[in-house]
């Protein structure tokens, strides 16, 4: 089994809590999926979820 790397695994997270936002529609998720919105410069758009992704 291949252990994934921070970002791997930040990039699956955020795809299933896409995936539970689309079948809820609950706006706590998009709050959460918005906040953990990666910028360009590689943080969060919610600066208390950042964390260096490297």
């Amino acid at each position: 089994m291949k252990t994934l790397t921070v970002q791997e695994a930040f990039a699956a997270m955020r795809v299933f809590l896409e995936n539970c936002y689309e079948q809820t529609q609950s706006d706590d998720l998009g709050a959460l999926l918005g906040d953990i919105q990666l910028l360009e410069d590689g943080m969060t758009a919610e600066p208390a979820a950042s964390m260096p992704l490297s």
